[in-house]
């Protein structure tokens, strides 16, 4: 896009287009190859992570309405919205808005200001740039392309802040000494914007913080219950049903409101069994000093199925820990993970 602000030849501007075009499909290819090689050595099938397992042409082509139509509701979610990153706690939205406009504002300037080797000229780099500019969140969010099943989280949506580079190359292009107020209110708001950023991120970090000391607590207590349990034995394995969540680890603190949004919104683990398996050994050996062996999924299900489960109240009343078919079981929730 800065090479059709810069005047260069359309040659050279689709030539390298094309050549990022071509970049793109070899990389794809060459992590596709890699990937087949990988699942063969190991003798294993990908994740339905983020709907990995459903990454396909045909998967993509099929889905592509939807995809389009999420990728754009995502794309305005980040900047407005309040789902993926929350922007309305420190009025990011209302900036943004204002950044927007006045970036939309100044590329028109620009656009029809700027000097061109004749009107026709012109008039192409208009509706270049316009095309680019609608086209751009698709460049932005392609993952969210190729896997349809994906949902936009802030991870997913990282490249999404790109945008702010895209607009100071729109900058770049104005002169100093014109439209010098459009200049500083998109100066200022890209600041005030990331003074926004810095805020939320310090506050997301005491948040977690503080979760991880509460969650720290509860575990120091679940480990204890375990261990002066009847029957209990070094060696037996464990059982965690559910997972602690906002029920064992209670909002204490205005300082979440202030947060990024969703680090702290959720639990610290995650909510199926294999990710709650994995998180749970890494914060008892990192916390705790510790390594249970926990038992598998098919014991796992087979136990929380037992009406002798379904009777047991939560963690921490008195007993929410016991022994189930040799097996150290801690009910955490209610409802328990079923997958």
């Amino acid at each position: 896009m800065t090479e059709v602000f810069k005047g260069k030849d359309y040659k050279e501007i689709f030539k390298n287009i094309g050549i990022a075009a071509l970049s793109t499909i070899i990389g794809l290819g060459l992590y596709w190859g890699g990937e087949q090689i990988a699942l063969n050595i190991y003798g294993v099938k990908l994740s339905n992570y983020h709907g990995a397992s459903d990454i396909g042409l045909m998967n993509t082509i099929k889905n592509l309405p939807i995809s389009l139509r999420n990728m754009y509701g995502y794309f305005m979610d980040f900047f407005i919205g309040g789902a993926i990153v929350n922007n309305p706690n420190m009025s990011r939205n209302i900036f943004y808005k204002i950044l927007f406009v006045a970036e939309g504002l100044t590329m028109v300037y620009v656009l029809l200001t700027r000097k061109a080797e004749n009107k026709k000229r012109k008039i192409i780099d208009i509706i270049l740039i316009c095309v680019l500019s609608i086209i751009l969140p698709m460049g932005i969010n392609f993952v969210l392309l190729i896997a349809p099943e994906t949902h936009c989280d802030p991870i997913v949506a990282t490249p999404t802040i790109l945008i702010i580079p895209f607009f100071m190359i729109i900058l770049e292009n104005l002169e100093v000494n014109k439209a010098v107020l459009l200049r500083w209110l998109c100066i200022i708001m890209c600041f005030v914007i990331a003074v926004t950023y810095y805020l939320a991120a310090n506050s997301t970090y005491t948040g977690i913080r503080m979760k991880y000391n509460q969650a720290y607590t509860m575990t120091v207590r679940i480990v204890d219950r375990i261990e002066n349990c009847e029957g209990y034995e070094p060696g037996k394995k464990w059982l965690f049903g559910g997972i602690l969540d906002s029920g064992n680890t209670p909002v204490v603190s205005e300082i979440y409101f202030l947060t990024l949004g969703g680090f702290t919104d959720g639990p610290i683990f995650h909510g199926n069994y294999q990710g709650m398996i994995a998180t749970w050994r890494k914060f008892l050996q990192t916390y705790a000093g510790i390594q249970p062996d926990f038992c598998s999924p098919e014991e796992y299900f087979e136990i929380c199925g037992t009406q002798y489960f379904k009777d047991m109240p939560v963690f921490p009343a008195q007993g929410s820990v016991a022994e189930i078919n040799g097996v150290m079981v801690v009910k955490l929730t209610q409802n328990v993970p079923t997958n």
